[in-house]
C-alpha cells in the first residue's frame, strides 16, 4: 500500500515540475492538457535527474526522496492548480 503514496508523491512532484516549465515556456492550455503535457515532461525531468544522480554515483533512497519532497514543498501553488481543477471536473 506504501507503494500507492509513493507513487502517487513522484507522479505529483512530476506534474509540478511540468507545469512550471509550460509556465516558464509561457504556454497555455486548458485543464486537461496542461495535466497531459505536465506529467509527460515533469517525469521526463525526473528521468534526466534520476540519471544524472546515478552517473555521479549518488542514486540512494534518500537522496531521491529529499529530491521528491523538495520539489513538493517548492511546487505549492501547482498542486493547488491541480487539485482546483480536479475539483472542477469533478463537479461537472
Amino acid at each position: 500500500m506504501i507503494e500507492v503514496l509513493y507513487f502517487a508523491a513522484i507522479f505529483l512532484s512530476a506534474s509540478s515540475l511540468g507545469k512550471k516549465m509550460l509556465d516558464m515556456l509561457k504556454l497555455k492550455f486548458n485543464f486537461t492538457e496542461t495535466a497531459v503535457f505536465s506529467s509527460a515532461i515533469g517525469l521526463g525531468i525526473l528521468s534526466y535527474a534520476t540519471l544524472l544522480l546515478g552517473v555521479i554515483g549518488l542514486l540512494y533512497r534518500s537522496i531521491y526522496l529529499i529530491l521528491i519532497a523538495g520539489t513538493l514543498v517548492l511546487s505549492v501553488n501547482e498542486i493547488r492548480y491541480f487539485a482546483d481543477g480536479i475539483k472542477n471536473l469533478a463537479n461537472k
